[in-house]
């Protein structure tokens, strides 16, 4: 029985990591929505709060932009932490977690986060997940795909599309 769960446990780690994997190159539409509405946008970095770029620990896939169908409609969706030149910002940019959902008419934008420091990241979850809350004996099967906005390991909020926006739902501290 022990072996089974660990074989479990491992399968389900495997497949979550394998699940974040999968967005590849940002489209040409996606990038030049992004030009018109962020002139000089870039991804976001990441750092961690406990020293250096999350990367060098082996990470080999992003943590700031993420594809899945958001919304149900049965487009790809796209989620990103960008950043851009922002003087209202005393860093001088701006650092907005956004998702672009897709349309018939192009993008339709919902901000996540205004300005998300550098060592907070997505985490993409799909669609039939269960998810639990924090301090609640309290789950959501995911309808669509969603996303967790992590503040590294310290704090976690779901956000899941219903009624025409992003609905925040606590995970962790």
């Amino acid at each position: 029985m022990k072996q089974l769960l660990l074989a479990l446990t491992i399968s389900l780690f495997f497949s979550s990591v394998c699940a974040q994997n999968l967005s590849g190159p940002i489209p040409d539409n996606v990038k030049t929505y992004l030009d018109s509405t962020y002139p000089g946008w870039k991804l976001a970095e990441h750092w961690s709060s406990i020293g250096g770029n999350p990367k060098d620990y082996g990470r080999t896939f992003d943590l700031n932009y993420f594809k899945g169908d958001f919304d149900g409609n049965g487009k790809t969706d796209f989620a990103l932490h960008i950043q851009h030149p922002d003087s209202n910002y005393k860093t001088g940019y701006a650092r907005p977690m956004l998702v672009l959902l897709t349309t018939s008419k192009g993008f339709e934008r919902h901000i996540i986060n205004r300005y998300a420091e550098q060592y907070v990241y997505f985490w993409l979850h799909r669609k039939g997940e269960v998810v639990g809350a924090a301090h609640a004996d309290t789950s959501i099967k995911l309808e669509n795909d969603a996303l967790s906005v992590l503040v590294e390991e310290k704090a976690s909020t779901l956000y899941y599309f219903r009624n025409g926006e992003f609905v925040p739902f606590s995970t962790g501290d």
